[in-house]
């Protein structure tokens, strides 16, 4: 699974300033060529080391602790339906939501030590069990892993799509 982060280039929030006259916008002074992240009310002046990183620590999208959300069956009925037929692919239909906490550490450092060879349940402290799909995110990558036979796989799953 490749972890890409946008840089600030490409977020629709990323403002050069271009006039030659200076002058005061969302809250700061403005000079020309100064780069600025207008997500927030006021603006966010980005420093040349800010844009060296791929995303700057104080982006505003970035949530932290990241998001851990885990989806089991809904009922039995579903699991067998799932697990029978081989399906590497989950269905939103038969899924429903069963905990929702924070990951202790970055999305990448847990696939790191994930593909290492450690215990994906014993790094989030939870039990995982075939056919259950978790969702990690920190604001700037989002991504829902499915576990299957082979273990972690990234997968597409729309929660919204979830029949209650």
């Amino acid at each position: 699974m490749r972890l890409d982060y946008t840089s600030c280039y490409s977020c629709p929030s990323h403002f050069i300033y271009g006039d030659a006259v200076p002058q005061k916008r969302n809250g700061v002074m403005m000079h020309l060529g100064d780069r600025f992240c207008l997500l927030k009310k006021k603006a966010i002046r980005l420093k040349a080391r800010d844009l060296k990183k791929r995303v700057p620590d104080c982006c505003p999208k970035r949530i932290s602790p990241p998001e851990l959300k885990l989806y089991d069956f809904k009922d039995e009925p579903s699991r067998q339906m799932q697990l029978l037929h081989g399906l590497n692919c989950p269905s939103e239909f038969r899924y429903t939501l069963r905990h929702k906490g924070t990951l202790s550490m970055p999305i990448k450092d847990f696939w790191q030590a994930y593909e290492s060879g450690e215990d994906a349940g014993e790094l989030l402290g939870l039990t995982l069990t075939e056919g259950h799909v978790l969702e990690l995110n920190d604001g700037l990558v989002h991504v829902f892993l499915y576990n299957g036979t082979n273990g972690l796989v990234e997968r597409h799953f729309n929660p919204k799509a979830m029949k209650e």
